[in-house]
């Protein structure tokens, strides 16, 4: 059987694309990637755009990824009073538990 693992990403944006979404489609196994951003779009180091942007790639390679946000962006939102570790902990559980 495969071995499970998980992967916490620090992603350092170029001014195009994360070299980690660059990377993607050449890397042979890819844990299931949890995203979330509270940072506004117009930050000049977290973008909310880069989450976007590796939760399609995700989706395109099949590799299970969710990208949510917080009341600064437009990303998906978390239910209201929910912080994000709860759900982190239930997706990497739901996806490491197999």
């Amino acid at each position: 059987s495969a071995a499970q693992f998980l992967a916490l990403l620090f992603i350092a944006p170029s001014r195009k694309s994360p070299l980690f979404v660059k990377a993607m489609s050449q890397i042979s196994v890819i844990a299931p990637i949890f995203i979330y951003s509270n940072s506004q779009s117009s930050d000049r180091i977290h973008q909310p755009w880069i989450a976007v942007m590796m939760r399609n790639k995700a989706e395109k390679l099949g590799i299970p990824c969710v990208a949510l946000g917080g009341v600064r962006n437009q990303l998906p939102r978390l239910e209201k009073g929910k912080k994000w570790l709860k759900p982190q902990l239930e997706f990497s559980h739901s996806h490491l538990s197999n």
